[in-house]
């Protein structure tokens, strides 16, 4: 047992003389170390990049990056020429679905505009009233009645309608009083 631990302080004293022995050989390769401006770091390792690019082009089999990319080129237009006419009329289908789905949605939000207009929101406040009422829009109400809810809840969105002035009827002589209008006095006798 103390043979074993003895051997075991030796072994650590080793390890520690060691360690003291690196510390000092990092300290005088510290002391040699050449210092690099930005932009020769920046060179070595563009350098490193491109090396590296020309290796797995050539793990490719390619010479030059011109010849990756004419490669490419031909290899998309070999694609493209495999497709068949149903793949071609299935990618077709779905530009032309994306585009009327774009345009019904358009369609719709200039109705639902139309539709707050109407219902006399303030022309400054429709596509506010349209984002809020397409929340309330589902299998029950619909885009005009949830237009009604908004401009209800929020009156700061409608025009303020100015009265009308009601017409009044009368019975009897109508009489202007005001001496301002010659005219008028001659033609009403007075």
């Amino acid at each position: 047992m103390e043979e074993q631990n003895t051997q075991q302080q030796a072994a650590d004293q080793q390890a520690d003389n060691q360690a003291g022995g690196q510390q000092t050989d990092t300290a005088s390769e510290t002391a040699e170390e050449k210092l690099f401006r930005q932009e020769d770091v920046n060179n070595i390792v563009a350098r490193e990049a491109k090396k590296a690019q020309e290796k797995l082009l050539k793990q490719l089999g390619i010479d030059d990056f011109d010849s990756a990319k004419e490669g490419l080129e031909k290899f998309r237009e070999w694609q493209e020429s495999q497709k068949s006419e149903a793949e071609k009329q299935a990618e077709q289908l779905q530009k032309l679905q994306t585009d009327f789905n774009t345009v019904s949605d358009e369609n719709a939000s200039l109705k639902a505009q139309i539709a707050a207009m109407k219902s006399g929101v303030k022309a400054e406040s429709v596509e506010d009233v349209v984002t809020l009422a397409k929340t309330l829009v589902d299998d029950d109400t619909d885009m005009n009645d949830a237009i009604k809810k908004v401009v209800e809840k929020y009156p700061h969105f409608a025009e303020e309608q100015e009265e009308e002035k009601k017409p009044s009827f009368t019975t009897g002589q109508h009489k202007n009083n005001s001496g301002g209008d010659a005219f008028a006095k001659t033609l009403l006798g007075g």
